[in-house]
């Protein structure tokens, strides 16, 4: 028996509009789309009225094809892509009962992780009974990652989260630090040939000052725009503080 918002593969065709009643409308067209996928992190409560509490929800997928998902679902782009075509290949929305729904689709090769990492995450993907998740270890390295590397520092909030998640896995983390999360995610990293590398999506930051060198995936091109992306934003941040100072 078929579960209420359910899509099924006669009707596929006829809802790529983007549009939908619910989060599980979106997830069961996603689940016969044919392209693999997951939902990277924060999914706990995806299916829950608490999704659109703070009045900007948006879904966090990692895919095999994200141009190709995003037709399959009619997802509205975010932003052109260089030459003004259809999508960049990350930033899209849809619509949830009305509400736009952001979705980042990550996908392999864009250097969000790395290419064999991603390939192996969706390899190793679980079904939790609605849509697909990472296995419990990829969550754990992968948010590490995301929340040490990617983000100015690691906050209060995603340091318990770490904590709780490496205590279930048995994981031993040294004074629960910026410092003792990155040793043990070198460690697994390299145990699985894994390495570091820049997104192509210059607005996602690698912090590199903690890491071993050695693992960094030093793509020239890439570590260009994201420090010409740095000097940009630095620049705008020194305008707007300089005009304030002198309204003042």
């Amino acid at each position: 028996m078929e579960r209420e918002g359910q899509v099924t593969l006669a009707e596929f065709d006829s809802r790529k509009d983007g549009r939908f009643s619910t989060v599980e409308e979106l997830f069961s067209l996603l689940n016969v789309s044919g392209i693999a996928y997951l939902v990277m992190r924060n999914h706990e409560n995806l299916l829950t009225p608490d999704f659109f509490l703070d009045g900007h929800p948006d879904i966090d997928i990692l895919c095999s094809d994200s141009d190709a998902l995003a037709r399959r679902i009619g997802a509205q782009t975010n932003r052109k892509n260089q030459h003004g075509h259809y999508g960049d290949g990350t930033h899209y929305h849809v619509f949830i009962n009305g509400r736009k729904v952001s979705l980042d689709l990550r996908h392999t090769g864009d250097g969000y992780y790395c290419t064999d990492w991603q390939r192996d995450a969706l390899s190793r993907r679980l079904f939790n009974g609605s849509f697909y998740v990472m296995s419990d270890e990829d969550y754990f390295y992968t948010l590490a990652y995301h929340a040490i590397l990617q983000k100015p520092s690691l906050t209060d909030e995603y340091c318990r989260r770490l904590r709780s998640m490496a205590d279930s896995l048995g994981v031993k983390v040294d004074n629960d630090s910026e410092e003792g999360f990155i040793h043990v995610l070198q460690d697994y990293m390299h145990s699985k040939g894994y390495a570091f590398t820049y997104p192509r999506d210059e607005m996602v930051r690698l912090r590199t000052s903690m890491l071993d060198r050695r693992m960094i995936d030093n793509d020239l091109c890439l570590l260009i725009r994201h420090r010409l992306f740095e000097t940009k934003v630095n620049v705008i941040d020194f305008f707007v503080r300089l005009k304030h100072l002198v309204r003042l």
